[in-house]
């Protein structure tokens, strides 16, 4: 892991999204994902959910992501303890969100949505099966779309987060080292962002 993130800062290009010169990216980085301002539920979530100040961040880019883009079909692919479903779980009422706990679950509950605005996949004991449920998401996915997937330079997920960037819908990958973002609007350069923060 340290010789990943070594590794990532040396290759880094973009600082805080500096260099960027896609519009839309510079604006997800600069004022979605590295935004500072707090949200009105913040406060109460870390109160009540004690964990890592970087679990915290992670967890607000994720709920300043589905503000963003107006998130209305949410999938969050993680364990029943994730801070991220406390995020999730805030985000404007009228979003639907579906908690997929168990790989056949996920399979039959991807198969029955008709696209996803956002998804997050977090941790995962069997980085097969979470890379498998990944590429079944990516069939339901819209210009709008973007996921995130969490811990992509671990053992288990690098390899497959390098094969999974080069899927034909992906157009472009933001990695931030603890996580990466998908996105895939057919406007957007393929390209992958190596951002540093």
């Amino acid at each position: 892991m340290i010789r990943s993130q070594l590794r990532h800062i040396l290759l880094a290009r973009h600082h805080n999204g500096y260099g960027i010169h896609s519009p839309y990216l510079y604006h997800l980085v600069t004022h979605v994902l590295f935004n500072k301002n707090r949200y009105y539920c913040f406060d109460s979530i870390e109160s009540l959910f004690p964990a890592p100040e970087k679990e915290h961040a992670i967890g607000q880019a994720i709920f300043r992501l589905a503000e963003d883009i107006n998130a209305s079909t949410l999938v969050a692919c993680c364990d029943a303890n994730s801070i991220d479903l406390a995020y999730l779980t805030s985000v404007k009422s009228e979003a639907r969100l579906f908690c997929l706990l168990d790989t056949e679950e996920m399979r039959q509950s991807i198969d029955t949505m008709a696209t996803i605005d956002l998804a997050v996949f977090g941790r995962c004991t069997d980085a097969d099966k979470l890379t498998a449920v990944l590429e079944q998401c990516i069939e339901h996915t819209q210009d709008k779309s973007v996921f995130v997937v969490k811990n992509i330079h671990s053992k288990q997920m690098e390899q497959r987060w390098y094969s999974i960037i080069k899927h034909p819908k992906v157009r472009a990958s933001l990695d931030i080292f603890h996580y990466g973002i998908l996105l895939f609007n057919p406007d957007l350069e393929k390209r992958q962002y190596i951002i540093r923060q």
